[in-house]
């Protein structure tokens, strides 16, 4: 390793140290590999990133910001100092300073043309950087070879497990205790999935699929010996995992028991697909699981039906891109479904993954962009930064990352109602193709709208979000309507509330679920009434909406109706 470095060291003293050269960005592999070349301490990379920095501002300066980052050599030279600065040095600063061994490591994963460029293109604000380089380092120390081969697998390895899965992965119905999980290393799935493929168990090629990809396919802590039982289960092609979801027994009496958490002990996939059965979580779940472990990435999400709960899954069908509606009932009428990103384990609706998942997200574009994002936040001390925030933004119209970037610099340096108002409105013309993300633009500018009195403003902002949600995303629409009924309340104008009240069930009875309508209108409105001691308005609330809710016998809503119901006495 040493001699290595000494023979590319000796070979790179002759290189420029500038990264700029006459009115254009001077970067080159050698010059890359000089980077990484020599004194490797904190001090120097950190002065090393500081210069070119410099010497890249001066040339924006020069040339403008659009000729710089065209240019092909921008997204190698700043991915190699976002690495560098926001990865690499905190690393080092955190864990052995000073171990020449660890050094050397960290040099050779740097050494590696893939590595900055995808941590780069694919890691998130949000990823534990020191958590990345410690799976990084494992990975590549037990096998420089495969590291080296299947590089996108690694980096997605790094981006899922760089913190611990969260308690409420999979879904709320199982305890996390009761997984098995045994053994289960970023290693230890990265030689199973390797040698999977080897064998011929993959229904997909490993090396064909992108890191973001690849993310929703590790994204299990399961142990090798249930992803085992899973390359077992009988399927002939990525088209079968829908008649695979039927085939699960359903367990009626669980529900008919009210028994919705999974009362069977250690949560394996045998139990579930040859002994016990399951509700529709457990059938997700173990389809979703078989499709990992026969390479092909996946999503589970939840959503409230007319039943009820239920659960389906996302299933990626390789060059016809992600089907996010297997398992789905769709006589539900399900408006959306919740699921957990793998990397920041956010809550993430369905229609936003649909939104992202089907962008150009592995295109030259996105990746000019996210290069743009990670220029913009080496010069986050600097005037240029909320510019170029903004830039790396409309380059990518579908990622959320710059402007929740943005959104928090704000409250951060800027913050006064106007400029937040600027903001959403802003948002509000970019997402407007995803009517989730448009309706929180909009819900956050009609609290602004109220907190600045514009009353007007805020009225026709109000009627303007359930117009346009009032079929489709029925549940934003209902999620208007309860907060002017709850502010009613809080006023002490019960009557109003009331007439307010009914007539949101009148409007959207029709294009509704019951599941909407139970949990997300009448509940809320009940409970409030009951923790005011408004015991008329909630019983008479109680006797209005049996009108509109006809729950199926045997499902999950009617047992919380008639629950609940039968309490308000």
């Amino acid at each position: 390793m040493k001699i290595h470095l000494i023979i590319i060291y000796s070979y790179l003293f002759l290189a420029s140290m500038n990264c700029v050269g006459q009115n254009a960005l001077n970067w080159n592999d050698l010059l890359r590999l000089k980077f990484w070349s020599g004194d490797v301490s904190i001090k120097t990379l950190k002065d090393k990133v500081v210069q070119n920095i410099s010497e890249i501002n001066n040339l924006v300066d020069t040339v403008g910001i659009g000729v710089v980052t065209k240019s092909p050599e921008f997204i190698d030279c700043v991915s190699n100092l976002y690495w560098a600065n926001f990865f690499v040095i905190p690393y080092l600063e955190s864990f052995e300073q000073g171990n020449e061994s660890n050094q050397e490591q960290i040099v050779q994963i740097s050494l590696n043309k893939k590595i900055p460029q995808l941590i780069t293109k694919y890691s998130h604000i949000k990823d534990n950087r020191n958590g990345v380089i410690k799976v990084l380092k494992n990975l590549q120390n037990e096998n420089l070879e495969k590291f080296n081969e299947f590089t996108n697998l690694a980096i997605a390895l790094s981006l899922v497990w760089d913190v611990e899965f969260p308690e409420n992965w999979p879904h709320q119905n199982v305890k996390f205790a009761d997984l098995p999980t045994e053994g289960t290393t970023p290693l230890g799935l990265f030689n199973f999935f390797i040698d999977s493929q080897n064998k011929g168990k993959l229904l997909t090629d490993l090396k064909r699929l992108t890191v973001r990809e690849l993310c929703f396919l590790v994204d299990t802590p399961i142990s090798i010996n249930e992803h085992l039982y899973a390359q077992q289960v009988k399927i002939k092609s990525i088209n079968d995992f829908d008649k695979l979801y039927k085939l699960i027994p359903y367990d009626q009496n669980r529900i008919n028991d009210k028994i919705y958490d999974w009362p069977h002990g250690k949560y394996s996939l045998i139990k579930i697909g040859s002994k016990n059965g399951g509700i529709c979580m457990d059938q997700s779940y173990f389809t979703s699981q078989v499709s990992k472990s026969k390479g092909v990435p996946s999503i589970l999400f939840m959503g409230q039906g007319g039943s009820g709960v239920h659960a389906w899954i996302g299933v990626f069908m390789g060059i016809r891109g992600w089907d996010l509606k297997v398992g789905e009932w769709r006589s539900e009428k399900y408006p959306v479904g919740v699921s957990l990103n793998p990397q920041t384990w956010d809550k993430t609706t369905n229609t936003e993954m649909k939104f992202y998942l089907q962008s150009s997200g592995d295109n030259p574009s996105t990746a000019r962009g996210k290069s743009l994002l990670a220029w913009a936040l080496l010069n986050k001390k600097t005037d240029r930064f909320k510019s170029l925030i903004q830039y790396s933004s409309s380059l990518m119209p579908r990622n959320i990352e710059p402007w929740d970037i943005e959104y928090n610099w704000i409250k951060e340096n800027q913050f006064d109602l106007k400029t937040m108002g600027r903001f959403w409105s802003r948002w509000i013309s970019n997402f407007k193709e995803d009517k989730g993300l448009k309706a929180k633009g909009q819900m956050s500018l009609l609290s602004i709208f109220n907190e600045l009195r514009m009353f007007e403003e805020a009225k026709s902002l109000s009627r303007r979000i359930i117009s346009e949600n009032k079929t489709g995303r029925f549940d934003l629409a209902i999620a208007v309507n309860l907060n002017q009924i709850i502010s009613l309340q809080n006023q002490s104008k019960w009557s109003l509330a009331e007439k307010k009240f009914k007539q949101a069930l009148d409007d959207f009875v029709k294009n509704a679920n019951n599941g909407h309508l139970f949990y997300n209108l009448i509940k809320p409105y009940i409970d409030n009434c009951m923790f005011n001691s408004k015991r008329e308005e909630a019983f008479r609330a109680k006797e209005f909406s049996g009108k509109y809710i006809k729950s199926l016998p045997g499902t999950i809503l009617d047992n919380d109706v008639n629950n609940f119901f039968d309490s308000i006495r």
